[in-house]
């Protein structure tokens, strides 16, 4: 998959994509789910779509792909499992909180493990340019 050079004003943009994907998924979530949506949900939605596709593209811009690769993957794999609860409502009458936290959980992961990829990445780079 090609990204966009470190830098890029594309980054902005794919920072959007991420943040309507994000927020649209929640909505469905409570559509499926049938929750009456109020302004309470949408400005939540919204905050944690901001927080997840800021952190995740911020990465990118500043030319950590891995980094990068790693969050889009936990996004996709976290918006699926969410989905996944909600539909099979694993957690009746519990299913809406968690499927959001179950989403949030494995961003959490998915930025523990993208942050020490980008560590091992900089000690290998590291001992790579030493010369005795």
């Amino acid at each position: 998959m090609r990204f966009p050079k470190n830098r890029s004003k594309k980054w902005f943009l794919i920072m959007m994509a991420m943040y309507a994907m994000i927020f649209f998924a929640m909505i469905l979530v409570s559509l499926i789910l049938d929750i009456k949506i109020v302004i309470e949900n949408l400005m939540g939605f919204t905050i944690l779509a901001i927080m997840v596709s800021c952190i995740s593209a911020i990465g990118g811009y500043l030319g950590f792909v891995r980094y990068f690769s790693v969050m889009l993957a936990a996004n996709l794999i976290g918006i699926a499992y969410m989905l996944i609860i909600a539909l099979n409502r694993y957690a009746d009458g519990w299913s809406d909180l968690v499927s959001v936290i179950s989403y949030m959980f494995v961003m959490v992961i998915g930025f523990f493990v993208a942050i020490g990829l980008e560590i091992i990445k900089f000690i290998k780079n590291k001992k790579g340019k030493k010369t005795i």
